[in-house]
């Protein structure tokens, strides 16, 4: 009951150069367009490049468990996040190596600044790239034609579109399996000696196994049944669900693809494989998927694009995609969805850029948004004479009318009884006025 477990280094990032490589759309613009280095330039930058770089990218920069920083994602990139060279020069110089960012000299950022320039159809000049020179050095409007040169300015009306998925059928499920997962098995899960049904176990997500036939006195005869390689090199976050002898997974991002599998649990065997293929999408950190739900006869999973998929239980065919938010402004889909009463409930990732959080259902035999659709966090003010209170009020700077005034009407005080931690005991007392001198931004004063 095993599957590939890879250790990997690059968990926190392995976004790396393109927390944001990939949107919508390119704009290709007529004549070569200058790059502003010197070709002895970026050649240094290509070695350093191989040596530290290419990892994650490629040595061609056609990318790897990084992604490409080439192509159509990537000219796509500059139009909207690096339009000059100096804006790329100082993402790669504070991000990369990604186990050791900052750690190259200035000239070594500068020069695999250049090689990356020049690998993407812009001409040398006989002056180096310099950090004074480098905010003059327009990349954005300039993308690649057929033949890898670049071209001026106009519009096209090219959009980067994923491809459909493709699923490919191995065997056939073990004999007698039942993976219609009902309202009542969830509920019951905990209860469940068999099966894995929930990603948290059960609902309260406490992930704790009452199974008790490995211990302290066996645990060292433990071998390997199985392993089952993904092909896709990057972060597992994955918690697998396992329904009736089948175990489904996810993988993580690797290409802009990523697989959903369904596997003989007993042997490892693969019963079916979906390849999924993402559009543009905008992330900080590693391009991960933490799981799948399994319910209704469907398996459900989120994409860093900001979609949410059903793909058949039994045979890894697509039954229904819907789009949860917009990827271009910095959401993106990692969590393991929730299931619920024929609800599919999801949040979502993005919170290092300026957008707001929200939990959204939808219907899991259709997609379409329940009557709930998507609620915003939070979605009222809170009640007076809370700590919520205090945080909007003292630790938050208003930003709206209303809530200057709700916040400007009175003081909110705040008591609470002794709260025992372990042997320790603390009383706390919380203050916020807007007629204080303080900043609004200030929390009162705290005493232990």
């Amino acid at each position: 009951m095993l599957f590939e477990t890879v250790t990997y280094s690059h968990v926190r990032a392995t976004f790396a150069f393109a927390f944001a490589l990939a949107t919508s759309a390119i704009a290709i613009p007529a004549a070569a367009a200058t790059g502003g280095y010197s070709p002895t330039q970026a050649a240094a930058g290509a070695t350093v490049f191989a040596a530290n770089c290419a990892t994650c990218h490629a040595a061609n920069l056609s990318g790897g468990s990084g992604p490409a920083l080439t192509g159509a994602s990537f000219h796509a990139s500059l139009q909207s996040n690096y339009k000059t060279a100096a804006q790329l020069y100082d993402f790669i110089r504070k991000q990369m190596p990604l186990s050791a960012p900052g750690s190259l000299s200035a000239s070594n950022y500068l020069a695999v600044t250049a090689y990356v320039i020049k690998s993407n159809g812009f001409e040398a000049t006989k002056n180096a790239l310099t950090a004074a020179s480098a905010p003059s050095i327009k990349l954005a409007g300039v993308t690649m034609n057929e033949n890898g040169s670049s071209a001026s300015s106009g519009q096209a009306d090219e959009i980067v579109r994923a491809a459909p998925p493709t699923t490919v059928s191995f065997g056939p499920m073990p004999a007698g399996a039942d993976v219609n997962v009902t309202d009542a098995m969830l509920a019951g899960a905990a209860s469940d000696p068999n099966d894995w049904l929930l990603g948290g176990k059960t609902y309260a997500n406490d992930r704790y196994s009452t199974l008790d036939k490995i211990d302290t006195t066996n645990i060292a005869t433990l071998t390997p049944v199985a392993i089952v390689q993904t092909g896709m090199t990057a972060s597992f976050e994955t918690t697998p669900v396992v329904v009736d002898g089948v175990m489904y997974v996810s993988t993580p991002v690797v290409g802009h693809q990523m697989k959903i599998m369904a596997l003989d649990a007993t042997t490892g065997a693969r019963i079916w494989e979906t390849t999924w293929n993402l559009g543009a999408f905008k992330i900080c950190c590693g391009p991960v998927n933490r799981g799948v739900a399994v319910a209704y006869g469907n398996v459900y999973f989120v994409t860093l694009d900001d979609k949410l998929v059903a793909l058949d239980a039994m045979t890894g065919k697509p039954v229904f995609t819907s789009t949860v938010a917009n990827a271009s402004v910095g959401y993106s889909e990692t969590m393991t969805p929730q299931v619920y009463k024929h609800q599919v409930i999801v949040g979502s990732a993005g919170g290092e850029w300026a957008i707001r959080g929200f939990v959204a259902s939808y219907d899991a035999m259709t997609g379409s948004k329940s009557g709930a659709g998507i609620r915003r966090i939070p979605t009222r003010l809170p009640a007076r004479r809370t700590r919520a209170a205090a945080a909007w009020c003292g630790r938050r700077r208003p930003s709206t009318p209303r809530i200057t005034s709700w916040c400007s009407a009175r003081v909110i005080r705040i008591r609470t009884s002794t709260v025992r931690i372990g042997r320790a005991t603390t009383s706390t007392r919380i203050r916020s006025s807007a007629s204080t001198s303080r900043p609004a931004n200030s929390v009162g004063r705290i005493k232990k």
